[in-house]
């Protein structure tokens, strides 16, 4: 054995062993081996220069193999750092340099964003080193977590409720469960009718206007107002006052990302987001192909939507053989994430072979591993396609006093719905002529009342942490499980409810410690761990003053 190459999960070593000679060994470390010890703080402060010194320990159960791993980096001529391209995996990759005796920055460092062989053949005849700034922007994040948890944690504790801890991402989170509840709480319903009408016996249609004043939404308060603009109704001949038919045309949806990968396989899978992101693992780190075993999609924990020209160049030619030229778009289509601090250098999550649709697929992935796959599959192949074009139709009819509108669709071209699909049906209406006379067959007034605001789902608080910029693609999924696994939350039905300690714990914190559960405070934090990252900040200046 000539080299060593260390990644993080057994399956990542298995299927990067099958692309390489003998010459190569590829070894996991199963996570995380080097860490902040459990049961002290680990953390201490320099007398002369007030630094926040961590104290790493390997835990017990790491030491097997952090035994082997030494080892074998003595036998071997290189030993090459290969986890995974983001800040945590740049921290492991320290840890476990550090373990085993090397300097960090002496080892090179490769990165991929997927597991196939020419990515692993590229990553090898180009490596780097270690990234100290994104090692430190990692360790500010565990030590800030740390601070968080072990001095907030004794106190929720003591004051509160054994067993209780605080978590800094996870605080801010839940109160944002709790304002929700408290917004629910204090919600006052405000009464509203709506009325509809049947005209030429199959045209149905709603109020527009009542004696030229627009009917809008909770603009007809009470039933009385509604009596009297349904009497009037009836009493009234009605003609077509005007059709109007107007195209448009829908927008492809964008490749994913982290977050977009959880809301959609939540909202379409019904999966939650820890389930997405174990399923999304396996496909990542390789399973059996018709060319062996091989990562089928690109590493899942990334908010960029950049795309890899020559996966691009592959769907572009796919789609053109599969479904003809008037699916494919004059040229390739990019995508800019809107996501603070997002990695642009890294990829949206795609396919790592276009050749294997989900059809191949189905003969080789169990069923989860393909509901997911061709949501990815099919997400990939729509962003690079035409876009659909709708026809919106719309007839108003016309009384003395009252005015009522009819609307209607039609799919004039499916474009990129036809890889993923197409929930609405055509509502086409009838061909009239303007000022035709038409039937009043039918009209109801109906009594509704303002709803209050939903409960988040796990798919709509991920899409709120993200627009806040609370967090990162590593960190929504365990936040959410975190909640409720400290039973600070529960799910009914779907929907995120907070328990009655939630309520305690974090009005507690909104009083004593304010910037813990201050969304904008998160938030502003994760953007100072990305300057960290990018070399821009000194991240004991930053640990300093938090603590």
């Amino acid at each position: 054995m000539k080299n060593l190459i260390i990644v993080e999960s057994p399956a990542k070593a298995r299927t990067i062993t099958n692309f390489l000679s003998k010459d190569y060994k590829v070894i996991a470390s199963k996570g995380h081996i080097r860490d902040l010890p459990k049961s002290t703080f680990g953390i201490t402060v320099d007398d002369e220069t007030g630094d926040l010194v961590p104290k790493y320990s390997i835990p017990r159960d790491a030491n097997p193999t952090v035994k082997e791993l030494k080892k074998l980096a003595k036998a071997a001529e290189t030993v090459f750092i290969a986890t995974d391209e983001d800040r945590e995996g740049e921290a492991i990759g320290y840890h476990i340099a550090k373990a085993i005796g090397k300097e960090p920055t002496e080892l090179p460092r490769i990165v991929f964003h997927e597991i196939t062989k020419s990515a692993i053949q590229h990553a090898l005849e180009n490596p780097r080193k270690v990234d100290m700034d994104s090692v430190d922007a990692q360790q500010t994040r565990r030590l800030l977590d740390r601070i968080v948890g072990y001095k907030l944690s004794p106190l929720l504790a003591s004051k509160i409720q054994k067993g209780l801890s605080a978590g800094r991402v996870q605080s801010s989170t839940l109160k944002l469960v709790i304002e929700r509840e408290r917004e629910i709480k204090a919600f006052k319903p405000e009464e509203f009718w709506t009325i509809d009408a049947l005209f030429q016996k199959n045209i149905d249609a709603s109020i527009y206007d009542y004696n030229g004043l627009k009917i809008e939404k909770l603009t007809i308060k009470t039933e009385a107002d509604a009596t009297e603009i349904t009497t009037a109704a009836k009493g009234e001949s009605f003609v077509v006052a005007s059709i109007d038919k107007s195209k448009r045309k829908t927008k492809t949806p964008p490749p994913f990302m982290t977050s977009t990968l959880q809301q959609t396989a939540s909202t379409q899978l019904g999966f939650s987001p820890k389930k997405t992101m174990m399923v999304a693992q396996k496909l990542y780190e390789g399973v059996k192909t018709d060319k062996g075993t091989m990562g089928i999609i690109t590493y899942m924990r990334t908010d960029s939507m950049n795309l890899a020209k020559e996966a691009v160049t592959s769907a572009r030619e796919y789609i053109k053989a599969t479904y003809g030229d008037k699916y494919l778009p004059g040229k390739a289509k990019n995508y800019v994430t809107k996501s603070k601090g997002a990695q642009e250098a890294h990829e949206a999550i795609r396919p790592t072979m276009v050749e294997f649709d989900s059809k191949m697929a189905a003969d080789y992935l169990s069923v989860d591993e393909l509901k997911l796959y061709r949501l990815i599959y099919n997400r990939f192949l729509a962003c690079q396609m035409t876009e659909a074009e709708l026809e919106s139709q719309s007839i108003l009819f016309k009384g003395d006093k009252c005015t009522f509108k009819a609307s209607g669709r039609k799919l004039l071209f499916d474009g990129f719905y036809r890889v993923t699909g197409h929930g609405d049906k055509d509502k086409l209406l009838p061909d009239l002529e303007k000022g035709q006379a038409v039937n009043l067959d039918e009209i109801k007034q109906e009594q509704h009342f303002t709803e209050p605001p939903a409960r988040y789902n796990e798919a709509s608080l991920i899409k709120k942490l993200e627009s806040l910029g609370i967090g990162r693609p590593s960190t929504y999924a365990p936040t959410v499980s975190t909640l409720q696994t400290r039973k600070y939350i529960e799910l009914e039905k779907k929907r995120i409810h907070p328990t009655e300690i939630a309520f305690t714990v974090t009005e507690m914190l909104e009083e004593h410690f304010p910037e813990i559960v201050d969304s904008g405070f998160t938030a502003n934090m994760e953007e100072t761990l990305d300057e960290v990252a990018e070399g821009k900040t000194d991240w004991q200046t930053i640990l300093k003053a938090f603590y």
